[in-house]
């Protein structure tokens, strides 16, 4: 499932589904021209941290503070279903590894 153009589905659907731990939604793709803040990526994670379901998250593209970096990688110690995970954009470089991200690798 995309979460992409302005107007389309927005988050309170994805995360309603990744709370259900529905079927269908396997993969998440949030495209560049989507808001994925502080809010959004807290709310996802939320929901990652018991979904048993979702196997890639696709989220490139998209700058990562060390906050959002952080609930990322909290999110990765209880996420037993994420097999690929792409996030951030050039800015984060090396950087992950001082966030958390890279501790749970």
């Amino acid at each position: 499932m995309a979460w992409g153009p302005k107007g389309g589905r927005g988050v309170d659907d994805l995360i309603d589904k990744l709370i259900r731990n529905d079927p269908s939604l396997t993969s998440l793709h949030i495209f560049s021209s989507r808001k994925f803040g502080r809010e959004e990526v807290q709310q996802i994670c939320a929901a990652l941290k018991s979904n048993i379901v979702l196997k890639e998250l696709y989220a490139s593209g998209h700058s990562l503070t060390s906050e959002t970096a952080g609930l990322l990688g909290a999110m990765l110690a209880s996420n037993t279903s994420l097999v690929s995970l792409c996030v951030g954009n050039d800015a984060l470089g090396d950087a992950v590894s001082l966030c958390g991200i890279g501790d749970m690798l």
